[in-house]
């Protein structure tokens, strides 16, 4: 059972399906609602289903309003790790419309002794075939909420 979530950011309403419950099917998975460090709130939904096909989307509110949207087509799976790339839909700043976006996320577990989930700033790299995992900086720890990476 999937949950929807209603996400509503100035004069921006998106409906994202959020997949906090398993996927079923066995697809593979990377979803989340978190603060990073620096204050932008991030929602992501990225389903590698078991075709090859990529769905989902990436929404990232800044610390100053900005709103991006970017609807994924492709993730890598790399034990707890997700890579996700995109390409931006909206931006409520304008420009980058169109530009790939990636995101790197890692999910550190639940359990009370486990680091915190941790992810990467969104990258919008100059060559948009340029290596994802290459292309990332590095993670940092999420402020705030949880990240799922299901790629078993």
């Amino acid at each position: 059972m999937k949950k929807t979530l209603l996400v509503l950011f100035a004069s921006v309403a998106v409906v994202l399906s959020t997949g906090f419950t398993p996927v079923p099917d066995g697809n593979q998975s990377a979803t989340g609602d978190y603060v990073r460090s620096n204050g932008a709130h991030m929602v992501i939904n990225a389903i590698k289903h078991k075709d090859g096909t990529t769905t989902g989307s990436m929404l990232l509110q800044s610390a100053v309003g900005q709103i991006i949207i970017a609807q994924v087509d492709d993730v890598i799976f790399i034990g707890n790790h997700a890579y996700i790339h995109g390409r931006v839909t909206y931006n409520s700043f304008g420009g980058t419309i169109g530009n790939h976006a990636y995101h790197h996320v890692v999910d550190n577990g639940e359990g009370a002794g486990d680091p915190p989930d941790s992810a990467s700033p969104f990258a919008f790299p100059p060559n948009p075939f340029a290596d994802p995992i290459a292309t990332l900086a590095g993670t940092s720890p999420i402020r705030e909420g949880n990240i799922q990476v299901r790629s078993d």
